[in-house]
């Protein structure tokens, strides 16, 4: 049974064969943000939502994933 990032990446494969928009995907749990499967890894969410502000205006129809922590 595949897991839900498998799915995720799965999608994402067949939405890039498809669509030529960066796909952006943001990870609150590892404080990542991925750009088309290249992975940047930050030491705060600070700095990672500083980058997310600057990516959304350099590249304003990228498809962007949130993933995170579901927190009740």
């Amino acid at each position: 049974m595949k897991t839900i990032k498998e799915r995720i990446k799965a999608l994402e494969r067949q939405r890039l064969e498809k669509h030529k928009q960066k796909l952006i995907t943001v990870d609150y749990v590892s404080l990542s943000i991925t750009i088309d499967y290249k992975k940047f890894v930050f030491s705060n969410v600070k700095q990672l939502e500083k980058e997310l502000q600057r990516l959304n205006k350099e590249h304003p129809t990228a498809v962007v994933w949130f993933m995170g922590e579901i927190q009740d």
